[in-house]
């Protein structure tokens, strides 16, 4: 009888032992499969963000130059907006616009402190130069 209980008891021991095993292997495997799960979408969700923002924003500065909006007469409003945009949209770091007949550039960066600059190419008649400025945000002339 005694026997009979020992090995009733092991038994017992055995298949509790291996059922808890085999559910905590299931239930670690569930777990990390809807982690990797979540991460891929997360990092799913970035990345098209990341590739959609910045040709979002190249047509919208298109449609501007198209409209008239921008010209190199008028470069203050698009410095001050290209600052909001990089504010707004965490994935955009630099913003340019170059002119092909002069050479003229204008461009938006941050830096990796995330300080906002405004660079300015400027041609010069006299000097047939450009010349290079940089200037703060609202610094702009």
């Amino acid at each position: 009888m005694t026997l009979v209980s020992i090995l009733t008891l092991t038994a017992a021991v055995v298949s509790v032992t291996i059922t808890w095993r085999n559910n905590t292997w299931r239930l670690i495997s569930q777990f990390s499969e809807g982690a990797r799960s979540e991460a891929s979408r997360f990092l799913n969700e970035r990345l098209i963000n990341i590739l959609e923002v910045a040709p979002n924003q190249s047509r919208i500065n298109l449609e501007l130059l198209q409209d008239g909006l921008i010209t190199l007469d008028a470069l203050t409003p698009l410095a001050e907006y290209w600052v909001d945009v990089l504010r707004i949209h965490d994935n955009l770091s630099y913003l340019s616009l170059s002119f092909e007949e002069n050479g003229q550039m204008l461009w938006v960066s941050l830096n990796d402190q995330g300080d906002t600059t405004i660079g300015h190419l400027v041609f010069d008649p006299e000097t047939e130069q450009l010349d290079l400025f940089e200037y703060e945000p609202g610094g702009f002339p």
